[in-house]
């Protein structure tokens, strides 16, 4: 209370310099009854307690608060609290510091600052085949990483998939790319699919049924000659061209292995 803070009126300051805690204390008393307590001396320095701040993504739990104390050492420890949870959306969040269970009377309290940061998203649209001369199938957006059991309905906007490939492209692979998107609480990381466009089924039975046939690069190189199977054969692209001079145009056809 109000009757335990001592005023050192009777000591004059030139003096107060020259004496030790002890001796103080002893003219207090003199001057002051037995109303003076030594614990009731504020012999402190200032000690100055900072909050450290921090960050973590949206949807994890708040990690350890902590503190730095600059100037005399503290008797107890500070309070520190943030009004987060997993729940809270990317943004700041003040990390309010109390008293606590601190006994030291000469104490500045700095708080500190959450930061609440952006989730990673993965979208993803994985691989296609198609026939020749058919649409593209419908893409699927794939997502890996919401927080809180949410789904695609948080997303301010979805991202989209998008392919070069038209019904008239050539057989051959093409790029599956996904963009666009908006998210309050998540950052997006875009994974690209592939769409095959292949040859159909009726132009390989026809060339099988013709018999043997030759498989050859697209630059013209021959990779099998006079086989029956196109088993064994690395992923790419190929011309398979009948063996058998007789089949009408002898062209071949380009086929994809995958």
């Amino acid at each position: 209370n109000d009757d335990d803070v001592i005023t050192l009126k009777a000591v004059k300051a030139t003096t107060l310099e020259k004496l030790d805690v002890a001796e103080t204390f002893n003219l207090t008393q003199e001057a002051y009854g037995s109303r003076v307590s030594p614990l009731r001396l504020n012999t402190d320095f200032p000690s100055v307690v900072t909050v450290t701040s921090v960050s973590r993504e949206y949807g994890e739990p708040n990690p350890e608060l902590t503190y730095t104390v600059e100037g005399s050492q503290l008797r107890g420890k500070p309070e520190l609290k943030c009004e987060t949870d997993t729940q809270s959306a990317v943004g700041e969040y003040d990390i309010i510091i109390n008293k606590g269970s601190v006994e030291n009377m000469n104490v500045t309290y700095v708080g500190g600052t959450l930061t609440v940061t952006k989730a990673p998203l993965t979208v993803s649209v994985g691989e296609y085949t198609r026939e020749e001369y058919e649409d593209n199938p419908v893409f699927t957006i794939l997502y890996e990483g919401f927080k809180n059991d949410e789904t695609a309905e948080v997303l301010i906007s979805e991202p989209v998939a998008t392919t070069t490939a038209t019904v008239s492209s050539p057989l051959g692979e093409y790029d599956i790319v996904v963009s666009g998107g908006e998210a309050q609480n998540y950052e997006f990381h875009y994974v690209n699919g592939k769409l095959m466009v292949v040859i159909g089924p009726n132009d390989i039975a026809e060339i099988m049924e013709s018999g043997k046939f030759n498989v050859y690069t697209l630059d013209g190189l021959l990779v099998a000659k006079e086989v029956e199977t196109l088993k064994g054969l690395a992923k790419g692209i190929y011309i398979v061209r009948s063996s058998n001079s007789r089949m009408q145009g002898n062209k071949g056809k380009k086929v994809v292995v995958n």
